[in-house]
């Protein structure tokens, strides 16, 4: 009994399943492991604000890693990872 009370105060904490809680999710593990990892998180060089760490889905350079402004698609300013 105790086991079932402990798992619905869980999941009655818990955001409803959606597109947006799940990129939430991603960006906030993301951000762990740069902390994690002591990665020095840079500044856009187009606008100054912080970059996020992705990945290229499309293009030459699907795959790979690289530093895009959180802004975007205001701005595209991006640092590539080497």
């Amino acid at each position: 009994m105790q086991i079932i009370k402990i798992k619905d105060e869980i999941e009655q904490g818990r955001l409803k399943p959606s597109l947006e809680t799940n990129r939430e999710h991603i960006n906030h593990v993301k951000r762990i492991s740069i902390v994690k990892n002591n990665i020095r998180i840079p500044k856009c060089p187009k606008c100054g604000v912080q970059m996020a760490l992705r990945k290229a889905k499309k293009g030459r350079n699907i795959g790979h890693n690289f530093w895009g402004c959180l802004t975007f698609p205001k701005c595209d300013g991006i640092i590539n990872v080497k």
